[in-house]
């Protein structure tokens, strides 16, 4: 579902419709799983990577929360790290692996 297209202005309008049908303690479960429904409606596949990252995500907040002063911050700083390494990787490794391979060898790499 691409974000100009018919099908996602269907899904946006009925998404905020029910947000706002709905009670306050539930608003935040249904934007989360409208969320998770937008991107495996996309690609399934990346759905459970999406599952998988949420949750460590979810683990290491509570990490966070749970410890105070100098643990807290490093937890944190961990987290951080942690996000911006997968971020990198996924949207960044492929182009970083082509240059090498176009300054190493004159040539492109194709998976």
């Amino acid at each position: 579902m691409l974000f100009n297209s018919f099908t996602y202005v269907v899904f946006l309008l009925v998404v905020v419709s029910i947000y706002w049908l709905i009670p306050n303690k539930w608003q935040n479960i249904f934007i989360l799983v409208s969320s998770y429904f937008f991107y495996g409606y996309w690609k399934i596949e990346g759905l459970f990577l999406l599952l998988g990252f949420s949750l460590v995500n979810w683990f290491l907040a509570h990490l966070v929360d749970r410890f105070t002063g100098r643990k807290k911050n490093i937890l944190l700083i961990i987290s951080i790290v942690i996000n911006l390494i997968i971020l990198c990787y996924f949207k960044y490794f492929k182009f970083i692996l082509e240059n090498v391979f176009l300054l190493v060898f004159n040539n492109t790499w194709e998976p």
